[in-house]
């Protein structure tokens, strides 16, 4: 499958998902448009070049599974504006985001290691 139709798979694939629970947080994850621009640039809104972008396209079907797992290692960072959450399930993370002070908790990105 080329990156195009791969880009499109995932996707529509991204929009139908809405949110996910997550029973590690015991509290729903949300994918919005943050991680899906996430997914596809840079934070200086540069394209990923395409062999990162298909390594992200190919992990993202585990997304969901990693994060309604109950079985996976954990860890956060918390910055000036955002606390970031880790889910580790072997050698995949995904990135979880929420802002300080809010209690929404949102889909940021994937990677293996």
């Amino acid at each position: 499958m080329d990156l195009d139709a791969l880009e499109k798979k995932r996707y529509k694939e991204y929009k139908s998902i809405k949110k996910v629970y997550c029973p590690i947080l015991d509290c729903n994850v949300h994918f919005n448009y943050k991680g899906w621009r996430h997914m596809r640039y840079k934070a200086n809104t540069h394209t990923r070049v395409s062999n990162d972008l298909a390594r992200r396209f190919s992990l993202f079907p585990q997304a969901k599974r990693i994060i309604s797992s109950k079985k996976c290692g954990v860890r956060a960072e918390s910055g000036n504006k955002f606390i970031n959450i880790y889910l580790e399930n072997g050698k995949i993370t995904v990135m979880l985001r929420r802002k300080i002070g809010s209690k929404v908790t949102y889909y940021y990105s994937i990677w293996d290691s």
